[in-house]
C-alpha cells in the first residue's frame, strides 16, 4: 500500500472522527496523481538501476581486463569473460529501455554495434590492431563505433582465433592494449549515462518525473507514460524480430537460418542475452514492487488487461529459460527449432497486447515507430 509520511506518523494513533475528515483531505491535496506516482516508481525502481548497473559492471570489467592484461592465464582470462557476461546482461537490461541519454548522440552504437551484416567488428578490429599507431582509450573513442563497444570486446576475449589465451601470450602488446583501452572506454561511456540522471549531470530523473508546460522532453505526464509504453514496444521488436525471427529466418521464404545475425554468436550467450531482455521488460512494467504500469492499468479499470500482460511476460519469460545451450549451435546445426518457435509466439503475443490493447486501454496514442518496419 502506498504510504505517505503523514500517514506513518498518524498510523495507530487514537483521533476524532473531525481530525480524520481533516487529515484526509489534506492527504488527498497531497497525494501525488497516479501519472506522478508511475513515473517516480519507475524511474527510481527500473530506469535509473539499470543504467547504475551497467556502469558498475562497466568498471569491473575494465579491472579484469588490466588484471589479465598484467597476468595473461586461464584464470585472469576467464575472469574476464564472465564480467564481459555482466556486462552483457546489463546492457540487454538497458536497451530495451530505448529513451533519455542512451539514444541522444547515437550512443547505444558506442556500446553495441550489432547487427553485423559483414563481419566488420573483426575486418576492422584486426586492421586497427595491425596500423601501428597508439592504441589509448582517446584512440578508441575516436575509431569507428564498430570497435568501440562490447561486440569488440566479445570478439578480442571469445573469438576462435582472435580471443584465444595463445594470441596474447605470443603477440606484441598492442592486443592486450585494445581490450584495456576499449573496456576502459565503456566504463567511460556507461559512467556518463549513469551521471546523466543527476542533478550535475543534466539530471534526466527530474526530466522524466517532472513533466510539465515548461519541461520540453515531456510537457505533459501522458506523453511520458506514451514513452514507457513505447519503450515496451521497442523492446518485444527488438527481442521477436531481431533476437529471433531474422535470426531463425522466419522473415524469409523459405526460412533460412542466419546464425551469424545472431546477438553475441561468438560468446554463445545469445540466449542469456533474450531472457535479460525480456526480465528487464517485465521490471520496466511493473516498477519492480512498486507502482507500475500494472498498477495503473488497475486504478483505471482495466485490471483484466494487467493481469493479462503480466501472464503474458510470464509466458515469455518462461519458454526463454526453456531454450537449451547455444542458439548459434543450434542454428547452424540445422537442429529442431520448436523451442525457439514456441518462445518466438510467445513474444509476438506480448506484443500485440502492449502495441495495440495497452495504449487503447489507457487512451494514449503511440508516436511512429522507425523500428517496427510499418
Amino acid at each position: 500500500m502506498y504510504q505517505t509520511a503523514t500517514t506513518r506518523f498518524f498510523s495507530g494513533r487514537f483521533i476524532n472522527g473531525l481530525a480524520v475528515t481533516a487529515i484526509a483531505s489534506t492527504l488527498a491535496a497531497c497525494s501525488p496523481a497516479p501519472e506522478e506516482r508511475l513515473l517516480e516508481s519507475t524511474a527510481n525502481a527500473s530506469l535509473l538501476p539499470a543504467y547504475m548497473g551497467f556502469a558498475d559492471t562497466a568498471t569491473q570489467l575494465a579491472s579484469a581486463t588490466q588484471r589479465f592484461c598484467e597476468a595473461p592465464s586461464e584464470e585472469t582470462l576467464d575472469a574476464s569473460r564472465e564480467l564481459w557476461r555482466n556486462s552483457a546482461v546489463a546492457w540487454s537490461g538497458l536497451q530495451v529501455k530505448h529513451f533519455g541519454p542512451v539514444t541522444v548522440d547515437n550512443v547505444s552504437w558506442k556500446i553495441q554495434f550489432w547487427p553485423d551484416r559483414k563481419n566488420l567488428v573483426a575486418r576492422k578490429m584486426e586492421a586497427f590492431l595491425q596500423n601501428g599507431e597508439a592504441i589509448t582509450t582517446q584512440s578508441i573513442a575516436d575509431a569507428s563505433v564498430v570497435i568501440q563497444g562490447l561486440n569488440a570486446l566479445e570478439y578480442l576475449l571469445f573469438d576462435e582465433k582472435a580471443g584465444q589465451l595463445a594470441r596474447y601470450q605470443q603477440d606484441d602488446h598492442r592486443r592486450c592494449d585494445a581490450l584495456q583501452a576499449i573496456a576502459a572506454h565503456q566504463q567511460n561511456v556507461s559512467r556518463a549515462l549513469y551521471e546523466s540522471w543527476l542533478p550535475d549531470h543534466g539530471d534526466y530523473l527530474k526530466i522524466f518525473t517532472h513533466p510539465g508546460k515548461d519541461n520540453i522532453s515531456f510537457p505533459d505526464t501522458q506523453l511520458a507514460v506514451a514513452t514507457l509504453i513505447e519503450s515496451l514496444v521497442e523492446g518485444a521488436e527488438l527481442v521477436g524480430r531481431d533476437k529471433l525471427s531474422r535470426p531463425m529466418g522466419s522473415d524469409r521464404k523459405p526460412a533460412i537460418p542466419q546464425p551469424y545475425m545472431l546477438e553475441w554468436w561468438r560468446s554463445g550467450f545469445s540466449a542469456q542475452s533474450i531472457l535479460s531482455s525480456l526480465n528487464a521488460m517485465q521490471r520496466l512494467f511493473l516498477a519492480d514492487k512498486l507502482y507500475g504500469l500494472d498498477d495503473y492499468l488497475r486504478d483505471q479499470g482495466q485490471s483484466a488487461l494487467a493481469d493479462e500482460i503480466s501472464a503474458a511476460f510470464e509466458r515469455c519469460i518462461a519458454a526463454a529459460q526453456n531454450l537449451d545451450g547455444s542458439l548459434f549451435e543450434q542454428l547452424s546445426s540445422g537442429a529442431d527449432t520448436r523451442k525457439e518457435q514456441a518462445l518466438l509466439s510467445e513474444v509476438q503475443a506480448l506484443l500485440l497486447l502492449l502495441k495495440d490493447e495497452l495504449p487503447a486501454a489507457l487512451n494514449i496514442t503511440l508516436s511512429f515507430n522507425g523500428a517496427d518496419g510499418d
